[in-house]
């Protein structure tokens, strides 16, 4: 006859060792959760990084209009994505932080998008520097 068990740990490790917790254990094996009998969550996540530069080519630069439209545009995605230039680095979905950079005409901005639909918004992104953001 096996003795009654007082410690929960020795309980856990034996699986069942013990008879008076013998039924709270039944089925469950290792590596999977001791309650709910589910494996662990699983916390990785298959993310896209993607880097590319651009360049400031309409007359007034990065002004209000260009900044809203370049965040309204990014924030049709999921990923993350992050602008930088000499004065710093904003994230493109503020309006405000993209103003901050104060990227003049011909000034190289460097882009980062990060997420799974990474490249759809780079491509996006330099599409809209290309096309001057619709003025000139």
């Amino acid at each position: 006859m096996t003795p009654p068990c007082d410690d929960p740990v020795r309980v856990a490790s034996d699986l069942g060792a013990c008879r008076r917790h013998e039924s709270t254990f039944a089925g469950l094996t290792p590596g999977r959760e001791r309650f709910t009998g589910r494996p662990p969550a699983s916390i990785v996540v298959e993310m896209s990084v993607l880097e590319g530069t651009v360049e400031v080519t309409n007359r007034l630069g990065l002004h209000l209009r260009a900044a809203t439209k370049l965040a309204e545009t990014v924030r049709g995605f999921q990923c993350k994505v992050t602008i930088a230039g000499s004065d710093g680095q904003a994230d493109a979905r503020s309006v405000i932080n993209l103003m901050m950079l104060g990227a003049a005409m011909g000034t190289r901005l460097k882009v980062r998008a990060e997420g799974p639909d990474a490249r759809a918004a780079l491509d996006a992104v330099q599409r809209l520097f290309q096309d001057r953001f619709g003025e000139d």
